[in-house]
């Protein structure tokens, strides 16, 4: 059996997931399909990765629709979505007879954007979840998933890389657990939560005037760093912006 799949993927995650594709023998990737050139990461990686059987697409305005003619006139199996940062409207989805995205999250949890903030904020769980797609976002039911634990030291950026050093072994194991009928997917009985980026800029701003817990305050600050990026900050008298990072670690005895 071989799975007619496009593969539609950006920065490291997609890396690593078009490299454990192509050593699952029963799928075929016809299609890698990018971000717009202008918006890409890890680029020249996902190209060295990308054999002479599969054909690059990007997801340029200007050709999406020919895109979806592609999936139509080739009969394709499978939509395989890894850190793809666009939402694929229903009409393309029903082009494929299966639709799978891996998400950095513990869905329901965390559903929509920058899922490595809201657990150390919220405190809901954090982890890695491979599941089926339909129109609305980060649905369908749950194929895989792993939590992955939230440590009082981490930031954004150290729970990031928490949950895409995690994807691998989620996505490996979901994909060939499923393919070989050993998985059972499943919708969950939570309702779970939902962020949008706005909800995730509306965070930078800290006002000196707000009241509010230390440990409230703290949580938000370690959420927010993400070095190089300069996420939160506060304004001065001047209007002058002053950004605000944070270092934290275990005390040593």
């Amino acid at each position: 059996m071989q799975i007619k799949t496009m593969l539609a993927i950006n920065n490291r995650n997609g890396l690593n997931a078009l490299k454990t594709v192509n050593k699952i023998e029963i799928f075929e990737i016809k299609y890698i399909l990018l971000h717009p050139k202008n918006k890409i990461k890890f680029h020249d990686e996902i190209i060295s990765e990308i054999t002479d059987k599969s054909i690059i697409l990007y997801w340029e305005k200007s050709n999406r629709t020919e895109i979806q003619k592609k999936a139509q006139n080739e009969g394709l199996d499978l939509l395989l979505s890894v850190n793809f940062g666009y939402i694929f409207k229903h009409n393309f989805l029903e082009c494929f007879k299966e639709k799978i995205n891996l998400h950095t999250s513990y869905l329901p949890y965390n559903r929509g954007a920058h899922p490595n903030v809201w657990p150390i904020i919220d405190g809901t769980p954090a982890g890695v979840t491979l599941h089926t797609m339909d129109a609305e976002i980060d649905k369908g039911k749950i194929i895989y998933q792993e939590e992955v634990k939230v440590e009082e030291t981490d930031t954004g950026k150290t729970l990031y890389e928490k949950l895409e050093e995690r994807s691998v072994e989620v996505f490996r194991k979901g994909l060939v657990g499923y393919y070989h009928n050993e998985i059972v997917p499943f919708i969950p009985k939570e309702v779970g939560t939902y962020h949008s980026h706005q909800d995730f800029v509306d965070l930078f701003e800290v006002d000196l005037n707000e009241k509010i817990k230390t440990g409230d305050f703290l949580r938000r600050l370690r959420a927010l760093s993400f070095p190089p990026f300069k996420n939160a900050y506060y304004q001065t008298t001047e209007n002058e912006k002053i950004n605000i990072d944070i270092s934290i670690a275990r005390k040593k005895e």
